[in-house]
């Protein structure tokens, strides 16, 4: 090659890498112009609306003003909060919508946070938000949160006119002496944290409609089945009311008996009487009458309720049921006349009272009964349980009988011209052992038991001086 060709050739080479970097420079000028244009059109494309690949609910955006996503929100949501769920049960229904138990849905506050796509950072940052969301879309969620307080009433209202408690068999009589049983019957109990929850997953899953309610079937403790023929009458003890006795003093007796009455003790159940009988106040329906205090007659609220304590002792003896059972009885500071010595029972409110516990094989039922009629007037005990195969009977032991010194007023001087009279027979008292004793129904003896000893002071005969 000769030297002038070598020289036009490196010049003519020149001339084109020249010209060839131009066209580089001018490809990536072009190139830079259109992704700039494409990053200026796609930050003007969010510049009113939400950014392509956000949405809310399942509702994409793209598009939609602020406004018009949160009209179209506020709409689903509102068509969402109408939605009824309708509970079912026999010929009853109770409807609520998600309106009712729904706190406020906070849509401005989720929308904002999908606003935002786009709109945060430099120019740079905000592109690459946007140039990420064509891979990666982002879903936002409305919270609908339940007001639990509301799902509580609803729950609790539903349950009040569902409920039925179980109904018991219990012992009815009737004049000629029979014994029969009512009829028993299941209940019905809603339970209400159960139903709470169905109700919230409902409500969180979307099954509106007809939800069918099954509440939980609650068997009677005690039913006919398999109590007839298992309690029976075992004994039927009475005490006579004295024609002396004020009508205060029996309708005391008649109000403790009409509260006594009833009365059901379970297998291994505790009994005490005073807690049956509450505290004697006016207020309670007890009045003022005669009764024993440190052996003397004196006028109390609730005289003569002592008659019925010492009547159901009486009669739970009676009744087989084992002194050993009875953890508390207290008899009277003097002898009263409506039962024999050592077979009384003294309560008093908040002091002593008559406490047995049921250990027998089945319920123990106390029915009472007040006969008042002229001449006549007996109160009555009733005890039902299991079927006894003796008969128990009372045996009072007089160890020693006590006297009084007979009382003289006026320091025992009699005024001239004047005669005592007695104001006051007084009374004999005594120290008693008590005994009962079992025999069968053919009258051997099957065994006797030990009750305790009991002391009762006597009451000095009171006198007066009086005209002749």
């Amino acid at each position: 090659m000769s030297k002038r060709y070598g020289k036009r050739y490196r010049r003519h080479f020149r001339v084109n890498t020249g010209r060839f970097a131009r066209f580089l420079v001018l490809v990536a000028v072009i190139i830079l112009g259109v992704m700039a244009l494409q990053r200026v059109f796609a930050l003007r494309e969010v510049e009113n609306t939400f950014a392509r690949g956000v949405s809310v609910d399942g509702i994409d955006l793209w598009g939609y003003t602020y406004n018009g996503a949160r009209e179209t929100l506020q709409q689903r949501t509102q068509e969402q909060l109408d939605q009824e769920i309708r509970l079912t049960y026999q010929n009853k229904s109770w409807t609520f919508t998600i309106g009712d138990i729904a706190r406020e849905v906070q849509i401005d506050s989720v929308l904002q946070r999908a606003w935002q796509y786009g709109r945060e950072g430099n120019w740079f940052e905000r592109y690459d938000q946007l140039a990420a969301l064509h891979s990666q879309p982002v879903s936002f969620w409305l919270l609908l949160e339940h007001n639990d307080g509301a799902f509580d009433e609803f729950v609790r209202r539903v349950k009040a006119e569902v409920d039925v408690p179980p109904v018991d068999s219990k012992p009815e009589f009737f004049d000629d002496g029979r014994v029969e049983f009512t009829d028993s019957a299941d209940g019905y109990e809603v339970d209400a944290q159960a139903l709470k929850e169905a109700l919230i997953a409902a409500v969180e899953s979307g099954q509106y409609g007809d939800i069918a309610l099954n509440p939980l079937t609650v068997r009677p403790k005690f039913a006919k089945a398999d109590i007839e023929g298992t309690i029976v009458e075992r004994f039927t003890y009475n005490t006579q009311i004295m024609s002396a006795s004020d009508s205060n003093r029996t309708k005391n007796i008649i109000v403790a008996m009409s509260r006594l009455n009833g009365t059901r003790i379970d297998v291994g159940e505790k009994f005490s009487l005073n807690n049956i009988l509450g505290k004697r106040t006016l207020e309670a329906g007890y009045l003022e009458a005669p009764e024993y205090l440190n052996n003397e007659t004196v006028m109390g609220i609730g005289g003569g309720v002592c008659q019925v304590s010492s009547t159901l002792y009486g009669a739970l003896l009676k009744a087989g049921i084992s002194p050993k059972d009875i953890q508390e009885r207290h008899p009277h500071s003097s002898m009263v006349d409506y039962v024999i010595p050592g077979f009384d029972a003294m309560i008093d409110y908040g002091r002593k009272d008559l406490i047995f516990t049921n250990n027998t094989d089945a319920p123990i039922y106390i029915y009472t009964h007040v006969d008042i009629r002229s001449g006549h007037k007996r109160a009555y005990v009733r005890i039902l349980g299991a079927p006894m195969e003796y008969i128990v009977q009372f045996f009072p032991d007089l160890l020693k009988p006590l006297y009084a010194k007979p009382d003289y007023s006026n320091n025992g001087k009699l005024p001239e011209g004047m005669v005592w009279r007695q104001v006051d027979p007084g009374k004999v008292g005594g120290v008693y052992k008590a005994y009962l004793k079992y025999f069968t129904e053919d009258g051997t003896l099957l065994k006797e038991e030990y009750l305790g000893q009991d002391t009762y002071k006597a009451r000095a005969e009171k006198f007066e001086p009086a005209k002749r």
